[in-house]
């Protein structure tokens, strides 16, 4: 997956280009500088869409294999989220092994006050920035 954020360093740099050319008045190259920061800021945005619609198809798929408790039938749907997006576990892996290759993120415990009715909150949120 590939993230629209932009490096610290270009961010610092265009603020930088932008306060000497407003030092210097040079209207066209603050135009640019602009039009170049609201094409990042477009980037990051669709970015962010797409992340939530894909963590919302993800949860989706997560919550029917909960409720239906594991059952193949309730596995399905997340099975080919997963495979859709090249996404499911290698053949013959332990579920130790798989989430080890997640990395230590999974190890962090979760947000104080976080209950399974929060979601909904949650995904307002998210679709809010």
């Amino acid at each position: 997956m590939r993230y629209a954020l932009a490096p610290d360093d270009r961010l610092l740099a265009l603020y930088r280009a932008l306060l000497d050319a407003d030092d210097q008045r040079d209207a066209p190259a603050l135009a640019s500088l602009g039009w170049q920061l609201f094409a990042l800021a477009s980037a990051a945005q669709q970015e962010n869409r797409e992340a939530v619609v894909l963590l919302d198809e993800l949860c989706a798929a997560a919550r029917a294999a909960v409720a239906g408790a594991g059952s193949p039938a309730s596995l399905a749907l997340l099975t080919h989220v997963l495979a859709r997006h090249g996404w499911l576990p290698k053949p013959g892996a332990t579920p130790l092994q798989t989430l080890a290759e997640c990395g230590p993120r999974l190890a962090e415990p979760a947000p104080a006050g976080t209950r399974a009715g929060d979601a909904g909150s949650r995904r307002e949120e998210r679709l809010s920035l």
